[in-house]
């Protein structure tokens, strides 16, 4: 499952990515053909998580993204190594703030 956010700018959406990352994509860039590369050349920005921070088995589980209000932080869950945690990007830069961990994974 992806989860897809629209931007409220009417252009652009939020795609949630794998292992925490998303992409912002403006809409207005994709074509109707099938050549590979479509979403790189609509990709805003690339909001990825430091790779020293995630578990990338246990981050496939890890779905989802969110928004505030305001659009201006977009947050993704990710799995650390006995962690899950949410990876939290400025939307107006793209500059990854920090991770919030939540707590221990468990063996599920």
């Amino acid at each position: 499952t992806t989860s897809v956010h629209p931007l409220q700018d009417g252009n652009s959406v939020v795609v949630e990515g794998s292992f925490g990352s998303c992409k912002v994509l403006d809409v207005r860039k994709f074509q109707n053909n099938t050549n590979s590369g479509f979403s790189d050349r609509a990709t805003v920005m690339d909001l990825t998580v430091p790779l020293s921070l995630v578990h990338k088995t246990k981050s496939t589980r890890c779905t989802g993204v969110a928004l505030d209000p305001t659009e201006t932080i977009v947050v993704c869950p990710f799995a650390g190594d006995d962690n899950l945690s949410f990876a939290l990007w400025c939307l107006k830069t793209g500059k990854f703030l920090r991770s919030v961990d939540m707590g221990t994974t468990g063996n599920n």
